[in-house]
């Protein structure tokens, strides 16, 4: 749970610093996906295993510090600014739920994850790599280099199948456009449509 909070925000719209000798991570979350990360971190009971602190003066940015696990992760993929490599053993299903959960915006019709610190070649490993594991959704690079996140309703449909908990599926709802959701809603029907049928014999 925690390493799948720390990569999830360390592939977020965060920036890796250096303070005292050790790395601090930063990163941006609005108003409305805070209250997904302190749900998360509630119900995962990672109070004592993780500091998340709010800057002072600053709108919505946090950090987090003084983490051994942040430290392995820094030090095993990235540079000391940016991250360079990957470990797909890090990268599960859960991790992508959560960066999606976190850091997914919806602009201009499109679902976008803005990221400051891969670098180009780890990007499209990022993109491989979802690719494999989530099976349903892909990504793909808008032109200025962010992450665009397509086949969510897809996406949906396997959570609320898997039973995963209830403010992801919350979440990715949130960030369907119209032609998505629609889309959405007639996957659903058809379900339910096959499961009244098979009921019946």
């Amino acid at each position: 749970m925690t390493e799948d909070l720390l990569v999830a925000i360390l592939l977020g719209d965060s920036t890796i610093d250096r303070k005292g000798g050790k790395h601090e991570l930063k990163f941006y979350l609005p108003p409305s996906k805070q209250k997904i990360l302190k749900f998360y971190i509630d119900k995962s009971k990672l109070q004592t295993l993780i500091g998340i602190d709010k800057i002072s003066g600053e709108d919505n940015l946090f950090v987090i510090s003084n983490s051994l696990v942040l430290e392995r992760i820094i030090r095993d993929w990235s540079d000391g600014k940016n991250v360079v490599a990957l470990d797909p053993r890090l990268l599960r299903n859960s991790t992508y739920m959560l960066w999606l959960c976190l850091f997914g915006n919806k602009i201009d019709n499109q679902v976008v994850i803005h990221q400051n610190t891969l670098t180009l070649n780890t990007k499209h490993s990022l993109i491989h790599f979802f690719g494999k594991a989530m099976r349903t959704s892909f990504l793909r690079l808008n032109s200025e280099g962010n992450f665009k996140v397509q086949a969510l309703d897809e996406l949906l449909l396997t959570s609320i199948i898997e039973h995963r908990p209830s403010y992801e599926s919350l979440a990715i709802l949130e960030l369907l456009t119209d032609h998505a959701k629609k889309s959405f809603m007639q996957k659903q029907e058809k379900i339910e449509e096959e499961m009244r049928e098979h009921a019946c014999f």
